[in-house]
């Protein structure tokens, strides 16, 4: 079993000074749709993709596309879900204002043989289509006008 921490310190958005109370918006089948902060909703999109070999095909997580179960527990949002013989948890916590901590774990069938498991961001083309975006390990900064995302 393989085990994925983003620490995707997500949204620890530097553009408000005043306190700010975040929650993160995790659909059923786990995709993010983003995070709230004082009620605004900072909006990206959070999927699980499988690659098969020489990227022929991929799976997007999605609404009705795998058999899902979400339930909240302590505070999280915790989502367990399979597709394409690939079994996952997602696990959800808002640890402090304007943070989200997502925890990943996947296990595929031994016969399985694919490119890539991979957790993959879509931010909205009206509000980041000039944006800096910058990774470095299991941190996403997303540097846009009015918006600041890391």
């Amino acid at each position: 079993m393989k085990k994925i921490t983003l620490i995707a310190s997500l949204l620890a958005l530097c553009a408000f000074v005043a306190p700010v109370h975040a929650q993160t918006e995790v659909m059923a089948w786990g995709n993010l749709t983003g995070i709230r902060i004082d009620g605004q909703l900072i909006e990206f999109e959070t999927s699980f993709r499988i690659v098969e070999k020489d990227w022929t095909s991929m799976f997007a997580s999605g609404r009705e596309r795998a058999n899902t179960t979400f339930v909240r527990e302590d505070g999280k949002a915790i989502v367990r879900s399979g597709a394409e013989r690939i079994r996952y948890e997602e696990t959800v916590a808002d640890p402090e204002k304007g943070k989200a901590v997502v925890t990943l774990t996947y296990q595929s069938d031994t016969t399985r043989r694919i490119e890539g498991f991979y957790y993959a961001f879509t931010f909205p083309k009206q509000r980041y289509a000039n944006a800096d975006i910058k990774i470095s390990g299991k941190r996403i900064d997303v540097k846009a006008p009015g918006r600041n995302v890391q």
